[in-house]
């Protein structure tokens, strides 16, 4: 799974960022214990994207 570490104050650009690669909303779940992907401060947030649940066949 690919996630998306942001601090507070790159959080609004790696919101835009996501949701232009992606062309969805992020899963948002704090996170405290990366690095922010833009200014390698820690991390306040983890962004992530959904996969569909693989059913039986």
């Amino acid at each position: 799974m690919e996630y998306t570490y942001s601090c507070l104050e790159d959080y609004d650009m790696a919101i835009d960022d996501f949701i232009l690669e992606h062309e969805t909303f992020p899963i948002i779940e704090k996170d405290e214990e990366h690095l922010c992907a833009y200014c390698s401060s820690k991390s306040a947030y983890r962004l992530s994207l959904v996969k569909p649940v693989e059913k039986d066949q």
